[in-house]
C-alpha cells in the first residue's frame, strides 16, 4: 500500500516503543487497554502527519536529489492532494485520540502539532534541525506518561532529554549522506557545518550524553538491576552504530540507522518493562 511505504512503517515500529516507555515509567498497574489503544493511535497518527507533511514541503528537493528522486511524490506515484488529506484525517485522529486520554494531553496536542509542523523548515534556517526532530520525538514518552499520569515528573522530562540526545545524534548520522547535496542547495545540517568528522564525533558526544540520562533515571527510579544489564547491551548498540560509519566510507549507514535504532529502542522498552515487572 502506497500510504505505508510513505510513512514508512518499519521507522513507526521503532516509535511506538517509545509511548509505551512512558507508559511504563507513569503507570503502578499496568494500564487499561482504552490507553493503550489511544497512545498508539496518537503515537501512529503524529507519525504519519509528521512523515507526510515532511515528503510534502521536500518534494521540489527530494525531485533534484538521486537519493530521493524515487519517492512517492516526485515519482508521481502519489498526488499531493491525496498526501494532503493524510495530512488532515492524521491530524484529526491525533488530536482526537489525546481529547481520549485526558485534558492535559488535549491541550499540549497542539504545541505538539506544531512541532510536527514545522520540523521540515527548520532545515532551511538553522543547523538546529536535528535538535528540533529530537524535540518533537521527545513528545512520545512524555506523551505516554501523561496519558497515564497527568502530572510532569523528572524521570520523564529526562526521558525526554535522553530522546533528544538520541534523536538528534543519530539524525547527524543520517544527513552525513546528503552533505554535499544540503550544502549547493543551501539547506543547513551539522554535516554541512561542521564536517562529517566533526559530525560523527558530535553524534558520539551526544549518544554517551543519552546512555549517561538513561544511567540518571535509573539510580532515580532505583530501577531493578536488569534494567541495567539492558542498558549495557543498550551502549553496545551504540557502540556499534558508530563502527559501521565513518567520515570515509557511509555504505553501511542504512544499516546502522534502521537495524541499530529498532534494537536500541526495543531494548530500552524491554528495560523499562523489566523494572515494572520485577
Amino acid at each position: 500500500m502506497a500510504l505505508l511505504k510513505l510513512i514508512r512503517v518499519r521507522e513507526t515500529a521503532f516509535s511506538l516503543p517509545l509511548a509505551y516507555i512512558g507508559m511504563l515509567m507513569a503507570a503502578e498497574t499496568l494500564p487499561p487497554l482504552r490507553i493503550w489503544i489511544f497512545v498508539t493511535a496518537a503515537l501512529v497518527s503524529a507519525r504519519t502527519l509528521g512523515m507526510c507533511l515532511n515528503r510534502i514541503l521536500d518534494k521540489d528537493l527530494d525531485a533534484q536529489n538521486p537519493r530521493t528522486v524515487h519517492r512517492l511524490l516526485p515519482s508521481g506515484e502519489i498526488a499531493v492532494s491525496t498526501a494532503l488529506w493524510y495530512v488532515a484525517g492524521a491530524a484529526v485522529v491525533f488530536v482526537g485520540s489525546a481529547y481520549l486520554l485526558n485534558a492535559l494531553c488535549f491541550y499540549l496536542s497542539f504545541p505538539a502539532l506544531i512541532l510536527l509542523f514545522t520540523y521540515s523548515l527548520v532545515k532551511r534556517f538553522s543547523s538546529l534541525s536535528h535538535f528540533h526532530l529530537g524535540l518533537t520525538e521527545a513528545c512520545a514518552p512524555i506523551g505516554g506518561a501523561l496519558a497515564v499520569d497527568p502530572r510532569f515528573s523528572l524521570p520523564v522530562l529526562l526521558m525526554g532529554c535522553y530522546m533528544i540526545c538520541w534523536i538528534a545524534g543519530f539524525d547527524m548520522i543520517y544527513s552525513c549522506q546528503d552533505r554535499e547535496f544540503d550544502r549547493t542547495h543551501r539547506l543547513f545540517s551539522i554535516p554541512v557545518r561542521c564536517g562529517l568528522q566533526k559530525t560523527l564525533v558530535i553524534s558520539a558526544a551526544l549518544h554517551t550524553a543519552a546512555v549517561a540520562v538513561l544511567i540518571l533515571i535509573g539510580m532515580l527510579i532505583r530501577a531493578h538491576f536488569l534494567y541495567f544489564v539492558c542498558l549495557a547491551a543498550v551502549c553496545g548498540f551504540f557502540i556499534r552504530q558508530h563502527t559501521l560509519v565513518s567520515a570515509s566510507d557511509l555504505s553501511r549507514l542504512q544499516s546502522a540507522f534502521f537495524n541499530m535504532n529498532r534494537n536500541i529502542s526495543f531494548t530500552v522498552l524491554l528495560a523499562f518493562l523489566l523494572n515494572f515487572i520485577f
